[in-house]
């Protein structure tokens, strides 16, 4: 059986742990960056999310004010341009009191919008708290 040099082993094996140590380490960083940088991503859609369905609330909210104060050609354009987006990302709790609403703007009865306008108010501020 051949005599190992103790010292030349320990010496090996110390460099072999030198060279695997950093890339080791290497590899686990990278590893770590990627789940932080896939977070972050995620983190920042959800607030893309929450401002794209917030501008379209706060647009549809201003365009019924708009077309309830003063009714033109013009306001009730902008209405439609938000009522559609705006029904499609409210719950369907909201929907039904934007459907009147909508009723009675297709029908020109602009006095009846107020009331119930002012009602849905309340609730689309609840929802975007909750977002």
């Amino acid at each position: 059986m051949p005599k190992l040099d103790l010292s030349f082993t320990i010496t090996a094996i110390v460099a072999l742990i030198a060279l695997i140590s950093p890339i080791f380490t290497t590899l686990l960083n990278n590893r770590h960056q990627l789940k932080i940088k896939k977070l972050e991503l995620a983190q920042k859609q959800s607030e893309n999310t929450v401002l794209y369905k917030r501008n379209i609330f706060e647009n549809y909210v201003s365009a019924l004010s708009k077309l309830s104060a003063h009714p033109s050609n013009e306001t009730l354009e902008e209405y439609g341009k938000y009522y559609s987006l705006a029904y499609m990302y409210l719950p369907e709790s909201l929907q039904g009191d934007m459907s009147k609403i909508n009723s009675h703007v297709l029908n020109h009865n602009w006095e009846n919008i107020s009331p119930l306008f002012e009602n849905l108010i309340p609730k689309i501020y609840k929802v975007l708290q909750t977002m």
